[in-house]
């Protein structure tokens, strides 16, 4: 669980920093359970299939309605990974 230190900012949930509000943004818009910095969440993703440099160039020449499909289809594989894991947690 997240912790929160006295001045109200969140804390990573794997190292403990402080996050900024694009860490929280991020970590929100990805519905994770848990929130992470970026550093921590880029190491996260970066174990995944479907995350190279490559693979998100091509997913940007995409129409609008092939990379939203896309992108769903990377959340449920993410959320799959997630719970495998066992670092997924629903509140």
């Amino acid at each position: 669980m997240n912790k929160k230190s006295d001045n109200n900012k969140f804390l990573c949930a794997n190292c403990s920093i402080s996050l900024n509000n694009d860490d929280i943004e991020c970590c929100n818009s990805l519905s994770l359970g848990k929130l992470f910095c970026s550093e921590c969440l880029f190491n996260k993703f970066s174990k995944l299939s479907g995350f190279t440099i490559e693979e998100l160039q091509k997913y940007l020449l995409l129409n609008d309605e092939q990379f939203i499909n896309k992108m769903n289809i990377i959340k449920e594989n993410v959320l799959k990974e997630f719970k495998k894991e066992g670092e997924f947690e629903r509140y």
